[in-house]
């Protein structure tokens, strides 16, 4: 018997060169790099763009001059009839968009808008944006403005960007210590929820009219969220700041007072970012969460949330309707602005509720609940539209069927775990219905345009389908799914509950052999089983159940039970050519034809007179050669190890055999190579065969023989070198093989 082990020596040969380098450096601007990465920044966002609305007659661009903000067209193959609000693109620029005059939003009424809201993704993002709720006079001329007199004293009022986001007040002017004042120059009757990319926190006599001053009192806050009322004077406070110690000259600096402030959110980060925010008209509380749905509609556990209770009469409104849109700037620091709508206010206002009913047990599951195998299901979707001032039309239906989890004998697999009937019914509260074909769909995955308009007269549609709960061999556990409907002007995301399926049966086996079992080298091992349960089946029939084995990790071909065979018993029988020496792990369990699983039992089946390699490194060095051009000997580093065990009986004899290929580095081969010596004389290995090691077995069972630690430093395996050899790093490879006798 002879066994082969192919291993790696690496062989260290360190030369030291020295060189001298001359480094040349030189520091430049290049405008147009910024640019380009903006617009690489841009193609990403719009390659990326979720699904969104149709902001056709929903939106105009703020009439103050120089506004950059307008609506675009997403194009990419994921979405379809998708626009999306540009606020900002390059450096130093200012936007707003703003709701029609027939878009407003509603204080006296409830109100939910979601959306999808991208700060660009390049290294030093600003300023940021802002979302507004405004009833000031100018309408959509609203903005930020400086104001400031020319030489002939006339007054001129500017649009101002940077950290006022278009909003909020403009601190440019440093001898402005009036706070009522400063806060003219923001948008009037107005509150503002900011998303700010840019922290700006210069706090000194030469920042003082610069506008870089708003975020001293959070600078720690990073990227941040937060909320105020830009036109009113509690909104920001005054700070001196002197020219030197006398204090004889002194400008100010304006601070903002952050509300409902959310910190350290990483906003410019290249990706889309979901915000949802919900209006009580009673308690008159904004609540916003932010990254609340991930990119496949699903919940984000870890999303963002504040809330701000506003005073609605900051909006001197005497209707409760006010102007809304976005604001936006960019200073020195620029980034893409854009966002894609979800559901505006009123627009429609609409709800779908899943639900899954177990028939069998004439109950609906809620989350976390448990069905039994085989059991009926309706799962159901009910579209509710509530009014608005558009009816909800063309509504597409992405609906992700609940069902589908990995499968407990091999998670790299999915199993479906609920049959679907083939078609589908909608149920309209008109009375029409219809009907479509699910059959051949794809991991659980539908996608259907309704037929009707929901709208005040025909308010409701219910998706229906049904279909049963496989016989699961466990208790499996069916995780939630997301769906989305959608359309021009409305989408909402829902998920499924989530619940387990329960096994209705059992089976249960046990081992007649016991769990250990020893055999002698070359001998096959028979093991014996029994049925002792099958799911409360009085009379077991053999050819129902399959006997599935595993081996030391490794699947074993299945074995069919034989109804000719002794009733509930089952026989396994382990090839002697698939055992290793030593122990073996054996786990047996029983499937019937319908998938149910048994209890793992477990045994060791242990191969005793055996030789083998017991450790062998993986690879191996030698000591490294720090001179050239003298021959040598070179010893061998600490990481060998070659050891043979015999579970043989003693007298039992055995040998080791080396041989080693030539030793290059690539495109030098080493003049010298590895050789054999026993004190006495010197034997080269390169391609030769050569005894270094055989033994006697003095006792019965294992003993194990360390082969490099009988070894002294000079004996043994050892590198030769010549004095012609070129520096460099070589290697090659051993093989030790393993002899039943010398």
């Amino acid at each position: 018997m002879r066994l082969q082990v192919n291993k790696r020596i690496i062989l260290y040969v360190n030369l030291i060169i020295f060189s001298f380098f001359a480094i040349v450096t030189g520091l430049s601007t290049i405008d147009s790099k910024a640019a380009s990465a903006t617009d690489d920044d841009y193609d990403a966002a719009i390659s990326s763009a979720p699904q969104g609305l149709d902001l056709e007659d929903i939106f105009v661009p703020g009439t103050f001059k120089d506004n950059v903000s307008t609506v675009i067209e997403v194009n990419n193959s994921q979405v379809t009839d998708t626009d999306a609000v540009r606020l900002t693109y390059a450096k130093n620029q200012l936007g707003a968009i703003w709701s029609t005059d027939s878009n407003y939003f509603d204080l006296n009424k409830d109100q939910t808008m979601s959306m999808w809201m991208y700060f660009g993704g390049t290294k030093n993002p600003g300023d940021g944006m802002a979302f507004v709720l405004q009833n000031d006079d100018n309408g959509t001329g609203a903005i930020s403005t400086f104001t400031s007199k020319n030489i002939i004293g006339q007054t001129t009022k500017t649009p101002a960007g940077g950290e006022t986001l278009g909003v909020w007040a403009a601190d440019q002017d440093g001898s402005l210590k009036d706070t009522e004042k400063f806060a003219t120059t923001a948008i009037q009757n107005s509150w503002a929820l900011e998303f700010d990319t840019y922290i700006n926190d210069s706090d000194n006599y030469a920042a003082a009219g610069s506008a870089s001053a708003f975020d001293v009192q959070i600078s720690d806050a990073g990227q941040h969220i937060a909320a105020n009322y830009p036109g009113d004077a509690a909104s920001y406070y005054t700070a001196t700041k002197n020219y030197d110690f006398t204090g004889l000259i002194k400008k100010y600096i304006n601070y903002m007072n952050h509300g409902g402030l959310i910190p350290n959110v990483d906003l410019a980060n290249g990706t889309w970012h979901h915000l949802t925010m919900n209006w009580d008209s009673t308690t008159k509380v904004m609540t916003y969460n932010f990254d609340d749905i991930n990119p496949d509609g699903s919940d984000n556990p870890d999303a963002l949330m504040n809330s701000f209770t506003i005073d609605t009469d900051v909006f001197a409104s005497t209707n409760g309707q006010v102007r809304w849109g976005f604001t936006g700037a960019t200073g020195s620091k620029y980034e893409n602005n854009l966002v894609i709508f979800e559901s505006i206010p009123d627009l429609v206002n609409a709800t779908v509720t899943p639900s899954i009913y177990d028939v069998t047990q004439d109950r609906e599951i809620a989350d976390g609940d448990s069905i039994i195998s085989k059991d009926e299901l309706e799962v159901s979707y009910n579209l509710d539209y509530e009014n608005g001032r558009r009816d909800w039309k063309d509504i597409v239906a992405k609906i992700k069927l609940p069902g589908i989890a990995p499968d407990p004998d091999d998670t790299s697999n999915d199993i479906e775990n609920i049959i679907y009937d083939d078609t589908a019914t909608i149920t309209y509260a008109d009375g029409a219905s219809e009907t479509f074909s699910i059959e051949g769909m794809t991991e659980n995955e539908v996608q259907y345009t309704l037929a009707e308009t929901l709208s005040d007269t025909n308010q409701s549609a219910t998706i229906e389908f049904t279909g049963n709960a496989i016989a699961v061999n466990r208790d499996t556990e069916i995780g939630e799914e997301t769906s989305t409907f959608s359309s021009t002007n409305f989408i909402t995301h829902v998920n499924t509950p989530s619940f387990t399926i329960q096994s209705d049966k059992s089976i249960t086996i046990a081992l007649l052999s016991g769990s250990k079992q020893t055999v002698q080298s070359g001998e096959d091992a028979n093991l014996t089983g029994v049925i002792l349960y099958a799911g409360g089946d009085a009379d077991i029939t053999n050819s129902r159940f399959t006997v599935n084995t595993e081996l030391n990790g490794e699947v074993l071909d299945t074995v069919q039970m034989d109804d000719n065979e002794e009733t509930g018993i089952f026989k396994i029988n382990i090839p002697a050519g698939i055992l290793k020496p030593g122990d073996n792990d054996l786990d047996i369990y029983i499937t019937d034809e319908v998938g149910t699983k048994s209890n793992v039992v477990s045994a060791t089946i242990t191969v005793a007179g055996y030789l083998s390699f017991k450790d062998v490194s993986d690879s191996v060095s030698f000591n490294p050669i720090h001179y050239i051009g003298e021959a040598g000997v070179i010893g061998r580093n600490d990481d060998w190890s070659l050891s043979v065990n015999d579970a043989r009986n003693a007298g039992s004899q055995w040998k080791v055999i080396a041989s080693s290929t030539t030793m290059t580095n690539g495109s030098d081969t080493l003049q010298g190579g590895l050789i054999y010596t026993d004190g006495n004389s010197v034997t080269s290995i390169v391609n030769n065969p050569v005894m270094i090691a055989s033994y006697t077995d003095q006792n019965d069972g294992d003993e194990v023989t360390d082969i490099i630690g009988n070894w002294n430093d000079d004996e043994g395996i050892l590198l030769r070198t010549s004095s012609s050899e070129k520096g460099g790093t070589y290697t090659g490879t051993i093989k030790w093989e393993l002899y039943d006798s010398i």
